[in-house]
């Protein structure tokens, strides 16, 4: 309905599944705890039921889901996954972003 009513005013709507959502958030805030998991992710058919199944499989092993994906309490010297790669703005930079989004929530 809402598509339906966007495309009307010329606005292209997609929608995005919540379930990979959810994995594009696990992937971006993970650590090297996950490697086990993606590995099993990978042989269960990279599939959002996939990466379920290997959370079941390890559970008590590795945190869970939630405290990837919904965790609003990150330490700013949190070692995430792409912190080594080098981008347009500093660490300070993405740092000062970060505290100003913090007092908006």
């Amino acid at each position: 309905m809402l598509k339906k009513a966007l495309s009307k005013e010329g606005i292209d709507f997609r929608p995005e599944s919540y379930k990979w959502s959810l994995i594009q958030a696990l992937l971006s805030r993970g650590d090297r705890r996950l490697t086990q998991l993606l590995l099993k992710v990978r042989e269960h058919g990279d599939s959002a039921g996939a990466f379920k199944r290997a959370f079941k499989e390890m559970e008590g092993t590795i945190p869970p889901m939630e405290f990837y994906v919904h965790r609003t309490d990150m330490p700013g010297d949190s070692v995430l996954p792409w912190s080594h790669l080098e981008g347009p703005l500093s660490l300070d930079t993405l740092k000062q972003h970060a505290e100003r989004a913090a007092v908006l929530m």
